[in-house]
């Protein structure tokens, strides 16, 4: 029964750390994601009147 206690004591932080780092990539990719789309439309937004590419 110790064995088996220690068993799930190890694996539950690694479950945790697994999904903390899967959580941390996510929001780092989706804050890229908005970074880039947000930039293009701006960019795109304040080309747009003046027809000139940037």
């Amino acid at each position: 029964m110790a064995h088996s206690h220690s068993h799930t004591s190890s694996h539950l932080p690694e479950d945790n750390n697994a999904r903390r780092l899967l959580y941390a990539f996510g929001v780092t990719a989706g804050f890229m994601l908005v970074e880039v789309v947000g930039g293009f439309f701006l960019v795109l937004w304040h080309c747009w009147p003046m027809r000139v590419i940037c």
